[in-house]
């Protein structure tokens, strides 16, 4: 798949339309800067009228866009500390083409990415993004972790190999990583994952099951293969079949806060793929249903019965309500679920570890402070609190302050070969009817079994480098 082509699907336009939106043609485009590698110095890119053309690193640049934002600059200035940043994002059609990534995700300290065209709903800028420690980078760790993933696509079903796949895809995409992303798509051919599918029963089936259909999504909206799709909206469709349960949503529902994200992320990827809002009306009933049924204190129990604030829980419910909004449109529903999200983020905030070696890092049991910390939920709060920035749904300094320490985190505890350590393994729930501290101490042992490189962090990772890379802001409104 081309640097081009990747750099269109990153901001969900197709070649024509990325074309149209420039101001160039597609034989233009394809001998384009989108972006350069890293280590180059800035470049200027003058957009044509109504493109959007947007500055290049300290390089005048392009006019302002129209309302419909157009390519972005070309590369970030050089600076001695590093390596040249990304170019600036083209706008949807609504929004701005939005600053380009800075020269510190490849390595540097500085060299600010091109800014975009001018719209009503430019993608905020964050700065505490904007430079990290050599070699620490969500674009860094982020492309390790890819490395690491591959020798995985052949393993047998499971949820985190799915999930950790699908968020490989959308890193190398985000990244135009073309070989990469060619590798993992290709790589669906002759998977286990294919031949040997997990079931898709109708009536009551397993959410860890029926989230199998976001992987042949992910991969149909990146590759465009009907069959994908078909695939992916079989177990989409099916979780939704009647007869519904007491509350009118899928039977599949167990009420587990992990199913904000199994039943969430299946709903909005059937939306990705097809605009069909009932898609979106499935994944935001059962939300708020679950928001009213599990959150105790800005918190979320881990089930009905069992009631400590588990961290990945609670990771799950964050990312699941920050996918949902990135598509849900303006009106009460979106309200409802951006309310509950800004609760959450706020409940969360005041948790993060401060200090020593475990700075910015989240607990097993977050309000527990004997409770080790672990980092798949410090990277899935990162990706929550990196989405909500950089589609303006959060705008106070402390916000992005924790999504940068909690980055840091999950940066340092991972290794030189991309794999996460710290990283609670699959987890069912505490014994119904033990007293909340017995069943805090179920969670507490858990992180005694601890494996380098789980696939539940890796699959976390990557969902966090993506947010914190990713130059699009489809949930701004």
């Amino acid at each position: 798949m081309s640097a081009l082509r990747l750099a269109a699907l990153a901001f969900g336009l197709t070649l024509p339309v990325w074309s149209a939106l420039s101001g160039c043609s597609q034989s233009d485009l394809a001998g384009s800067d989108l972006p350069s590698k890293a280590g180059a110095s800035g470049q200027s890119s003058a957009g044509a009228a109504n493109s959007g053309g947007g500055a290049s690193g300290a390089t005048p640049g392009g006019a302002a866009g129209a309302p419909s934002g157009g390519a972005g600059g070309a590369n970030g200035g050089s600076s001695p500390a590093g390596g040249a940043g990304n170019g600036g994002a083209g706008g949807r059609l609504d929004t701005a083409g939005t600053a380009g990534i800075a020269g510190s995700i490849g390595g540097g300290s500085s060299g600010g990415g091109g800014a975009g065209g001018s719209s009503p709903s430019a993608c905020p800028v964050i700065s505490d993004f904007a430079n990290w420690t050599s070699g620490k980078g969500p674009l860094d760790v982020g492309k390790l972790a890819v490395t690491d993933f591959k020798a995985h696509s052949n393993d047998a079903y499971d949820y985190p190999v799915v999930l950790t796949w699908s968020s490989a895809l959308r890193f190398t995409a985000s990244t135009a990583d073309s070989a990469n992303n060619t590798a993992l798509s290709s790589a669906w051919g002759s998977s286990k994952v294919k031949s040997s599918p997990p079931p898709n029963p109708t009536g009551k089936g397993s959410v860890d099951e029926r989230v199998f259909g976001v992987l042949p999504l992910e991969l149909y909206l990146q590759n465009h293969d009907q069959s994908l799709e078909d695939l992916g909206l079989s177990r989409a469709d099916t979780q939704w079949l009647p007869p519904l349960n007491q509350d009118m949503i899928t039977t599949d529902a167990r009420y587990w806060s992990d199913d904000m994200f199994m039943i969430t992320e299946l709903q909005v990827m059937a939306y990705r793929a097809t605009k069909k809002s009932d898609y979106l009306d499935h994944a935001s009933t059962a939300l708020l249903i679950y928001v009213k049924k599990l959150r105790q204190n800005a918190l979320f129990w881990h089930t009905l019965d069992s009631k400590p604030a588990w961290g990945r829980a609670n990771g799950w419910f964050a990312t699941g309500m920050s996918e949902l909004l990135l598509e849900l449109p303006a009106g009460q529903t979106r309200d409802s679920v951006l309310a509950a999200y800004k609760t959450h983020m706020d409940g969360i905030l005041p948790l993060q570890v401060s200090g020593g070696d475990d700075d910015g890092c989240w607990r097993q049991v977050l309000d527990l402070a004997s409770a080790p910390i672990e980092t798949s939920c410090t990277a899935m709060f990162t990706t929550a609190l990196a989405t909500g920035l950089k589609n303006g749904w959060l705008t106070e300094p402390k916000y992005a302050a924790a999504a940068r320490k909690g980055w840091q985190c999950v940066a340092n505890k991972t290794n030189s070969a991309g794999k996460l350590d710290r990283t609670c393994p699959g987890t069912g729930a505490a014994t119904t009817g033990d007293s909340l501290a017995k069943q805090q101490q179920f969670y507490v042992e858990r992180m005694s079994h601890v494996q380098l490189g789980d696939l539940h962090g890796q699959l976390a990772l990557l969902g966090a480098a993506n947010a914190l890379v990713r130059t699009d802001c489809p949930g701004v409104h």
